[in-house]
């Protein structure tokens, strides 16, 4: 028994080459994030732990840790604790229960923008989301995609904008 189908050679195809990634310094991509961000950034002394950034959600302020360098890490924080302040419509979210949503949103930017992301942990998902069912846990991945993306397009459209004004630099 054979099975014929017909098939194409890529000569055959006349598809337009998909347009290359652009590559963005990770300086621009912190200054991007935080000029998109949900909420005001607020530099602290006196941040729980070793985090870089928290959400605080009486104040609608996401806390940073003073002498934080602007690299991956801060990105990857920063852009975690935005997706809390965008989870929280009623202003009083609860971490236990947005911090998987966050993680994964953030996971999702950081690949959008080619940051390392192997230091995200995902061998422990927590057990709501075991216990979910196929409408349950499309609705909590729905979620994490509107948040990405809601990110991923401010800050793409803070980049574009930000390329196309000429630097102003005076001549010396």
């Amino acid at each position: 028994n054979y099975n014929t189908k017909r098939v194409f050679d890529i000569s055959q195809t006349d598809a337009e080459a998909q347009p290359q990634e652009k590559q963005y310094d990770i300086r621009q991509l912190v200054k991007a994030l935080f000029h998109t961000g949900a909420c005001q950034a607020e530099i602290r002394d006196d941040l729980p732990g070793d985090k870089l950034a928290v959400y605080d959600s009486h104040r609608k302020r996401i806390l940073l840790r003073r002498g934080t360098p602007g690299d991956e890490n801060l990105f990857r924080a920063y852009s975690c604790e935005m997706t809390m302040a965008y989870l929280d419509t009623s202003g009083n979210a609860l971490r236990k229960d947005s911090a998987f949503t966050a993680m994964c949103s953030s996971y999702v930017v950081c690949r959008r923008f080619g940051l390392d992301t192997s230091s995200f942990n995902f061998r422990f998902i927590p057990d709501q989301c075991g216990d979910m069912d196929a409408k349950e846990m499309r609705s909590k991945l729905k979620e994490i995609r509107e948040c990405a993306v809601r990110i991923c397009g401010d800050m793409t459209q803070y980049l574009e904008k930000a390329q196309k004004q000429p630097k102003s630099t005076e001549a010396r």
